[in-house]
């Protein structure tokens, strides 16, 4: 879905634009701050398509299993039994494990969490290539 339809389906309008000092075709998209509910939320937006959504900070937004900021590993593994893998290439390195689905139908998704201290600290998904960039728009 690209940036405009996402604005629509949302209600407001989604921000951020390419940073030609970055990427001219990798950005981020964020709702305004006078949508609390979004805060901590953002669209990862890979040649105007948005490829993953990435969850940090303070933000109550979860998957549909529950897994969210503070689910420790212990819980993670108990709701992905056998579909979590550890993952390498984090910038400043850290514990990650990527979420693979089961469904033949889904292979092409993948969910990224982040721990520091045995917590989930930042987790993202989405679909294949995009959601692998560990390291964002780089």
């Amino acid at each position: 879905m690209g940036v405009e339809e996402a604005s629509e389906e949302a209600g407001f309008t989604l921000e951020g634009e390419p940073n030609p000092d970055v990427s001219d075709t990798c950005y981020h998209v964020s709702a305004p701050a006078d949508q609390p509910d979004y805060a901590g939320v953002s669209f990862m937006v890979l040649d105007d398509v948005i490829v993953r959504v990435e969850v940090r900070g303070d933000s109550k937004a979860t998957t549909r299993s529950g897994a969210g900021i503070g689910t420790s590993e212990d819980q993670l593994q108990a709701m992905f039994p056998d579909q979590l893998q550890p993952t390498e290439g984090l910038a400043g390195g850290g514990t990650a494990f990527e979420f693979v689905p089961e469904d033949e139908a889904d292979l092409d998704y993948r969910a990224i969490f982040v721990l520091d201290d045995g917590a989930v600290s930042q987790y993202w998904a989405g679909i294949l290539p995009g959601v692998a960039f560990t390291e964002g728009c780089l």
